[in-house]
């Protein structure tokens, strides 16, 4: 008899104190609801990027830039949007916005893939956006990125080819003097360059301008591994584990000052790592001025 009011002493405890946690739990998301989830913003497409804090006309917002090639403002009091600017693709394609974009002082550069109506990747550009017009700037047209490379063996050439390339890992930004660099990273790194003006001149101008093209814009190429026999064209050699080495971390290619000039890590991926070939797939890069090793 004794046993059993212990045991029924012990279940009743026992429920008491599950009854608790409960109760502890439920007004923990019940506060959560509140105070941490609400109000929720609603976009209108995928988000691959990462929000940032910017200041434009003097209020700092936080920036979210979708898939669709939206840039979006929220005020961070409200949770409201507060204003937008979507980047204009050249007729008949689509942008696609997968890698976070640079602030480089007053100015947002955006790298964005396009798309033609069957879905296939055609190209990849860079756009820069006034954060104080809340425009795209005129004075900076967009570029489309192009590069190519010998390959290490020298029996061939390496180009940057736009439907096998995914932008995704974030841009970094590089002060450089009287000019900036905005680096869009692949399985190569591309600098692009861009002059802030001297003499007391707030004109801003990219340095291809409209004739020059992404030859005077990028200023250095780095390509992590150097191949050109990829294999059959259009089926991936991850598994011969050739070519790859593309910068896919979202967080990109990180940037650190040295004096006047500033030194890169770039994590790689898939690929072999030949550093005799100079392949330098899924692997760590330490890299300095001209994007040498």
């Amino acid at each position: 008899m004794s046993n059993r009011r212990d045991l029924t002493g012990r279940r009743s405890r026992a429920q008491k104190a599950i009854a608790a946690i409960l109760a502890i739990v439920v007004a923990g998301l019940a506060w959560a609801a509140t105070r941490a989830w609400s109000p929720v913003v609603f976009l209108n497409a995928g988000l691959r990027t990462s929000p940032l804090l910017v200041t434009s006309r003097g209020t700092t917002f936080v920036l979210i830039a979708t898939t669709d090639g939206g840039i979006t403002a929220i005020d961070p009091a409200s949770h409201e949007p507060a204003w937008t600017a979507d980047i204009e693709a050249p007729p008949g394609l689509h942008p696609l916005l997968m890698a976070t974009p640079a602030v480089a002082q007053n100015k947002l550069v955006v790298a964005y893939m396009t798309s033609n109506r069957a879905g296939k990747r055609v190209g990849h550009r860079v756009a820069v956006l006034d954060l104080e017009t809340r425009e795209f700037d005129e004075r900076f047209p967009q570029l489309e990125l192009s590069a190519e490379k010998p390959s290490a063996d020298s029996s061939g050439i390496v180009r940057f080819n736009p439907p096998t390339t995914l932008s995704r890992a974030a841009l970094a930004h590089a002060p450089k003097g009287t000019a900036t660099s905005v680096m869009p990273v692949f399985r190569s790194v591309m600098p692009v360059t861009f002059n802030r003006g001297t003499g007391g001149s707030s004109r801003s101008t990219l340095t291809h301008g409209r004739a020059k093209g992404a030859g005077q814009a990028v200023s250095s190429v780095l390509l992590t591994t150097p191949e050109h026999r990829c294999g059959e064209p259009g089926v991936s050699g991850s598994g011969d584990m050739v070519c790859g080495g593309g910068v896919w971390a979202y967080a990109g290619p990180q940037v650190y000052p040295t004096g006047e000039a500033f030194e890169l890590l770039v994590l790689t991926g898939n690929g072999q790592l030949d550093l005799q070939g100079g392949s330098y797939a899924n692997s760590l890069m330490r890299v300095g001025p001209g994007l040498r090793l």
